[in-house]
């Protein structure tokens, strides 16, 4: 996937704020909680992102590298305080970073 810095803030919105969603049932709440296995194992992966917790706050975040450039998002959720790192690099490690 290729995106751009606006495209990341429209996204991060979307996740903070809401807003698509038939009835009670809203995409952006469904995709921060993280899924399970079929025999009830939970695990730390929900529609593409990670949900685990850092120094005890939720988080969900995905990360990535592709054509020379790499990626990483961030997200705590109860703070609504994110963290987008774009490099150019590939090699870069915008996860150790963030």
């Amino acid at each position: 996937m290729v995106c751009t810095v606006k495209d990341m803030v429209k996204w991060d919105r979307f996740l903070s704020e809401g807003g698509l969603g038939i009835g009670t049932w809203n995409l952006s709440e469904v995709i921060r909680e993280p899924g399970n296995l079929s025999d009830a194992t939970p695990l730390e992966y929900s529609y593409g992102l990670q949900v685990n917790e850092y120094k005890g706050r939720k988080t969900i975040y995905h990360g990535g590298s592709l054509f020379g450039s790499d990626t990483f998002y961030l997200k705590f959720i109860d703070d609504d305080l994110s963290v987008i790192i774009f490099s150019n690099l590939e090699m870069f490690g915008c996860n150790n970073l963030a």
